[in-house]
């Protein structure tokens, strides 16, 4: 499992460890399953996937859209939990026309930053911004002074 922990805060140092303490905590249920589908995975399909990726690291939605012959990937650069997370309009524009129309993006497959957490926009992607170092270390900082665990970091957020 230790090798799985560090893929995650590898692909994000701000959520690695709280999506890791996500699965240790379903180690100690007693449900058992019949069956694990072990793949093929990525097959043709009769309708074209859209997959979208506010969240999780694009190298996934890369490699799932590999896996489905005809598929794309359209990304929302944003924070958030799902795909409405990052509230995008030209997000939101492009899977209502996935959605109503079966229609992918093509090559405009990006959603450039709206809005940012809080209502605070920056300028370009948050990861290829220089002061992703020192944000990381705030927080640290911070969860040190309210003796608050790496893995519970989301709780900074809270009033």
């Amino acid at each position: 499992m230790d090798g799985e922990i560090r893929q995650l805060e590898n692909e994000s140092w701000v959520g690695g460890e709280l999506w890791a303490a996500n699965f240790i905590d379903c180690t100690g249920w007693s449900i058992q399953s019949d069956y694990r589908f072990a793949g093929p995975f990525g097959t043709p399909t009769s309708n074209p996937i859209l997959f979208v990726n506010p969240i999780a690291p694009i190298e996934n939605g890369q490699k799932a859209t590999s896996l489905f012959p005809g598929s794309q990937l359209l990304t929302i650069d944003g924070t958030g939990h799902t795909s409405s997370g990052p509230y995008n309009t030209c997000g939101f524009s492009k899977m209502n026309a996935y959605l109503q129309y079966g229609t992918l993006p093509g090559s405009d497959n990006y959603c450039a930053l709206e809005i940012g957490p809080f209502n605070v926009t920056y300028i370009g992607s948050l990861s290829k911004r220089g002061d992703v170092g020192m944000i990381e270390a705030s927080l640290k900082g911070l969860a040190r002074k309210r003796n608050i665990p790496k893995a519970n970091y989301g709780l900074l957020l809270l009033p």
